[in-house]
């Protein structure tokens, strides 16, 4: 296998400008005239990103060809297709990827040319992060314990520390660590808060979001005190259910009230329910899980929040008086994206107690299959305004055949059991919707290659979900 070929002057200007695709299409023309497959990928990734058609579908096979033919000159001698599922591609180079095969299974992809303009890293243990050391790296999700050098990357703007605490190792100079913390707008925790507390005296200057759980009342008290030194900072909260409503005491204070702006709240209480009702009319993202048996009266006791554009149902409405309660609530008026689970065609009855009128982004989930025509065309009339839906696979003629379809532009697809067939059936029902301009693969499995050319016939942009979600980015 021949060494890949490297222009260090080329790869800097490529950095200096990470969106400029005129700086990698120079890089491309240099590499193609010795001989290297990554000029070819840079081209074809290029042309990927504005492609429709059967044009998209001739391009991803190549893409496919090229990563197959060269896997190891690309990845190195280890990294066989099974591997690919850790790395998303951009412009011939690893964009995102999972640490754990690089530093685990794949030691010889430290320093590799591919890595070169990194971005993203997730699941890795921070004492080795430096291993790969890349110098673009803007987001990064460190698994167990994390030393304070964590924030001593000075181009990170999102972090996720999903470990329980700080490891001796390499533990920085508070005051170097308070320099670190100059860039960053996300800050992402996944086990706890208590973190929190040794960077209450740090300056976050351009801290915008604070993620995390709050599980107890010293989570409470280490989230109250980290968000009254972050003047800037929005809090996107978690609170999960327990037999007592301590962790919504993070709200006692009104300081930090008024920064709450997204709450997930895991199987919570109806004490902590009422106890939240008056208390977040700054809310704009709500997202409920562990909701066993829905009720009018539960959706009576949902927050007071007039700003609401988000909402997130994620158990099944199984009674069409608490849909209706949903329908007929103050949250119709003001929502723009709302996630909702329904059971059977009794509960989608409910649905026509009610308008959603500034509803843009619908994700919807029947779990019977018993729908009849009429409740589809009724969908229209509850979300006249929507032009962006996720369906999973096997209800996708249910949204088709519905009035909803005139209108979507966006059409986002979830595989049913893992099992995703894009054929000519599939096909015909996505021709059902004239406005659309982009459909989304979602989930896994990615479509087979030979899908390519079916999903090429269709003429709209097709996105496929990467390999490495956004890791601390907004939900």
């Amino acid at each position: 296998m021949a060494a890949a070929a490297r222009h260090a002057d080329l790869e800097a200007a490529i950095a200096a400008n990470i969106d400029d695709a005129g700086a990698y299409l120079v890089y491309a023309d240099w590499l193609q005239t010795r001989g290297d497959p990554r000029g070819e990928l840079i081209v074809v990734q290029h042309a990927l990103e504005t492609a429709r058609g059967p044009a998209w579908a001739k391009l991803k096979i190549r893409e496919l060809e090229i990563l197959t033919a060269h896997g190891e000159h690309l990845l190195g001698p280890g990294a066989s297709p099974r591997y690919w599922r850790h790395f998303d591609w951009r412009r011939g180079f690893v964009d995102r990827m999972h640490a754990e095969f690089v530093l685990d299974e794949g030691e010889q992809l430290i320093g590799h040319p591919s890595l070169a303009l990194v971005r993203a890293v997730g699941n890795v243990e921070f004492s080795r992060i430096q291993e790969v050391a890349p110098p673009l790296l803007d987001e990064l999700a460190v698994e167990y314990e994390a030393p304070r050098v964590v924030l001593a990357r000075g181009a990170l703007r999102h972090v996720a520390l999903l470990g329980y605490g700080w490891a001796s190792l390499g533990v920085a100079d508070p005051d170097d660590a308070a320099l670190a913390t100059s860039r960053l707008e996300t800050l992402v925790f996944g086990a706890g808060a208590a973190l929190l507390r040794d960077l209450a005296s740090c300056p976050f200057p351009c801290l915008r979001t604070v993620r995390t759980p709050c599980d107890d009342d010293a989570d409470a008290e280490a989230i109250a005190a980290f968000v009254l030194s972050t003047p800037h900072a929005e809090l996107d909260l978690e609170l999960s259910g327990s037999d007592d409503d301590a962790p919504a005491t993070v709200l006692d204070d009104v300081a930090v009230r008024r920064r709450v702006r997204a709450l997930r709240l895991d199987d919570p209480t109806i004490a902590v329910l009422r106890r939240l009702r008056t208390q977040l009319r700054r809310l704009e993202a709500l997202e409920l899980s562990g909701m066993l048996h829905w009720s009018p009266d539960l959706i009576a006791e949902l927050p007071i929040a007039p700003r609401l554009l988000h909402l997130a149902l994620e158990d099944e409405l199984t009674d069409p008086a608490a849909v209706a309660a949903l329908a007929r609530s103050p949250y119709a008026a003001t929502l723009e994206t709302l996630k909702l689970r329904l059971h059977d065609r009794i509960a989608h009855g409910g649905l026509r107690h009610g308008v959603f009128p500034a509803l843009r982004k619908l994700d919807i989930e029947w779990a019977s299959s018993d729908l009849r025509p009429s409740d589809s065309a009724a969908l229209s009339e509850t979300f006249p305004a929507v032009r962006e839906i996720t369906v999973r696979h096997h209800r996708l003629s249910d949204i088709a055949d519905s009035g909803l379809a005139a209108n979507v532009e966006t059409l986002t697809v979830l595989p049913i059991r893992s099992v995703l067939r894009v054929d000519q059936p599939f096909a015909r029902e996505i021709e059902k919707f004239p406005a659309l301009r982009v459909l989304r693969i979602a989930g896994e499995p990615q479509p087979a290659p030979a899908a390519f050319e079916t999903l090429g016939a269709l003429r709209v942009a097709i996105e496929l979900a990467p390999n490495v979600p956004p890791l601390v980015g907004a939900r």
